[in-house]
């Protein structure tokens, strides 16, 4: 009966060996094909990564070009501040003191044309 345990229990074994190698080498397969996988996502993932590099060095260049910009309206800005403060205290000054000088010149023609008016009428009469 020891024999017949013995027999059994070295069955039992072998019988457990050999399914436990196969379940081993089945599971060694599975992890081969995941690790597959798993290298190609991360070659995915690499370009991935190298595609959102691209794409920052992009908007570097263009977080520059808005950079650039922001400095020209700027200047553009104080340009327009001291073009508006020239007109409205040196041409604006200007420009009336013109229209007074043209105001004044139309008086001064006006008299005139009084003057001569008089003294036309004052050689026709003469002359009559």
């Amino acid at each position: 009966m020891t024999e017949k345990l013995y027999n059994l229990v070295e069955k039992m074994y072998i019988e457990l060996s050999g399914r436990m190698e196969k379940m081993h080498s089945e599971f060694s397969g599975n992890f081969q094909k995941i690790d597959q996988r798993f290298e190609g996502i991360d070659r995915r993932f690499d370009v991935i990564d190298q595609r959102f590099e691209g794409i920052d060095r992009r908007f570097d260049v263009i977080d520059q070009r808005f950079e650039g910009i922001d400095r020209q309206l700027a200047t553009l800005g104080k340009r327009m501040e001291n073009i508006e403060l020239k007109i409205e205290n040196d041409i604006s000054i200007k420009i009336e003191a013109l229209f007074d000088g043209q105001k004044q010149m139309v008086e001064h023609l006006n008299r005139i044309e009084e003057k001569v008016d008089q003294h036309d009428e004052i050689i026709i009469k003469r002359i009559k």
